[in-house]
């Protein structure tokens, strides 16, 4: 079927060619009536953060027989998050816990996070961690582990990786039974029927 061509409308090629929509922005700027602008936020990324943030998500997930969380790039996804999803005031408590946790490290150690190896971080998170579980501490620097705890174990199992290598997949999954218990060997799943804690009737 054809359309009859109407003279007075116009298309979006034709206005984009005609440099339309910036005249119009113009105009409104001109009238008096500026657009509002999103207030800038200022990025998370820097290479010392993305450093310290991957050795972080590699120490809370490790490479074992399985990729591990850096490898999965959970550093990335976590500042995604922090830059698009957590609340501003959210987001302002993770980095002053995230510079903490950096300034802590280099004064006790005498090296960055990243530059330690992987024996010491752990130990380092499990302390730290510890620490953070009293009200006092939590109260005043705010649950820094248990944030990039979360937002690991979260970005991980929510990856390619984490979805597939680390659990079993099955894109049709079949009886959910979520009293199994995992033996030795076995995967738990993300997806799937075929392992035994989702059972096809």
């Amino acid at each position: 079927m054809t359309t009859s061509h109407r003279p007075d409308r116009l298309s979006r090629r034709t206005i984009l060619k005609s440099g339309a929509i910036g005249g119009s922005a113009g105009a409104l700027l001109v009238a008096g009536a500026p657009l509002a602008a999103a207030p800038a936020t200022p990025p998370v990324a820097t290479s010392s953060r993305q450093a310290l943030l991957t050795a972080l998500v590699d120490t809370i997930i490790p490479a074992t027989d399985t990729p591990g969380a850096g490898e999965a790039r959970v550093a990335d996804f976590v500042t995604m998050m922090v830059e698009r999803w957590l609340h501003p005031d959210e987001r302002a408590r993770f980095l002053a816990g995230l510079e903490s946790f950096d300034a802590t490290v280099r004064k006790t150690s005498g090296q960055a996070f990243a530059n330690l190896p992987p024996t010491r971080r752990l130990e380092i998170l499990r302390t730290m961690a510890a620490m953070e579980a009293d009200t006092a501490s939590a109260q005043t620097a705010g649950p820094f582990i248990a944030q990039i705890r979360a937002l690991t174990i979260y970005g991980y199992y929510t990856s390619e990786i984490g979805a597939s290598q680390e659990l079993q997949l099955n894109l049709v999954p079949g009886e959910y039974d979520p009293c199994h218990d995992i033996q030795p060997g076995e995967n738990a799943v993300s997806l799937g029927r075929s392992n035994a804690v989702l059972r096809m009737p």
